[in-house]
């Protein structure tokens, strides 16, 4: 490790601006546990990140990291308990809403937290969770798919087809938009309009997890 935070660093001092070799020298103190030396290379790359919102969010990241060696654990472990759709403690509650004040870029601690609140029918305040990542991260189409989901099971129908017309503006071939449009507007009766939108996300990712589950939601609710 010495040897490669040598030759980034002299690669850092010859291209300053570069903020992907600042980035990279910071993962490697990371792994020699030079956490203070991994803070300063991060607020530096933080200081030339020119408002690119993912090197921000990776930036971000790697600071929680960087302050917390723990962090990817425990983050880890929440993330198992939310997909086996286990109630989450205060304790995980609380450790979810300080990383989202401490890195308010980190879509994925949005994305868990409403998560949770959706596994267990509290959508409003899933609603809530993602309309504030929405005011730092409004084009983010990850947030706008999980938010028209959230809509969508409010009853909020309209609001949820106009998060996705909105979202699919800026983010036309994002499979995840285009697979929930097909299933609500299939949940809606405009089969038509549902297999166009389903017929574009097949072809640009057969195998997207989203996809798959919309699948298996139609597939059952016409079994029913």
């Amino acid at each position: 490790l010495s040897e490669g935070i040598t030759i980034l660093s002299d690669a850092v001092a010859q291209q300053p601006d570069r903020v992907d070799l600042r980035l990279n020298l910071a993962l490697i103190y990371l792994q020699a546990d030079e956490s203070d030396a991994a803070l300063s290379t991060l607020e530096a790359a933080s200081d030339i990140a020119k408002d690119d919102s993912q090197v921000e969010a990776d930036i971000d990241r790697l600071m929680l990291i960087a302050e917390d060696p723990n962090f990817e654990q425990e983050l880890g472990e929440i993330t198992d308990l939310v997909n086996a759709g286990s109630e989450l403690s205060e304790e995980n509650m609380e450790f979810l809403e300080d990383a989202m004040e401490r890195a308010p870029l980190f879509v994925d601690l949005y994305i868990l937290l409403a998560n949770a609140y959706l596994y267990f029918d509290e959508v409003s305040d899933a609603i809530d969770v993602l309309l504030d990542g929405q005011k730092v991260l409004p084009d983010n189409p990850q947030l706008a798919a999980t938010l028209a989901k959230a809509l969508w099971l409010a009853g909020e129908n309209e609001l949820a087809f106009e998060c996705l017309n909105k979202a699919l503006v800026k983010n036309k071939n994002y499979v995840p938009l285009l697979a929930l449009t097909g299933q609500f507007l299939f949940e809606d009766g405009q089969d038509e309009e549902a297999k166009a939108f389903l017929n574009r996300a097949e072809a640009l990712d057969s195998q997207d997890p989203v996809l798959r589950d919309v699948r298996v939601a139609i597939a059952n609710s016409v079994d029913y």
